[in-house]
């Protein structure tokens, strides 16, 4: 199954990522707002995807197909700070950052 189609049977949704279109092999931007028990935000995924078919030097799996570079800002303790993760399994990334909210004692987004 492509990512495309791991990310959308997973709820995401188009968006359009203004500081990535010119960034080389950026193809677009797809976003799932995570929501706790209360229906309150948690957090959102944002997950560029990128085309390195056209590059001759990239490794051959980076051709096969779309590469994806996931990314949340949390926030706890009066900080911020951004965590990307890098996996072809939309699955695996969902349930990092699951952790990762909890581990890290995050608060809501909204």
């Amino acid at each position: 199954m492509s990512i495309e189609q791991q990310l959308q049977e997973k709820g995401f949704k188009v968006f359009n990522n203004y500081l990535n279109r010119d960034t080389k092999g950026y193809v677009k931007s797809y976003q799932l707002r995570v929501r706790g028990d209360n229906q309150d935000t948690k957090y959102f995924i944002n997950v560029d995807l990128y085309d390195y078919g056209a590059i001759p030097l990239a490794p051959p799996q980076l051709k096969e197909d779309y590469q994806p570079e996931f990314e949340v800002q949390f926030n706890g303790s009066g900080e911020t700070f951004n965590v990307n993760y890098f996996s072809k399994d939309v699955n695996k990334a969902i349930a990092f950052y699951d952790k990762m909210f909890y581990a890290m004692d995050c608060e809501y987004y909204e």
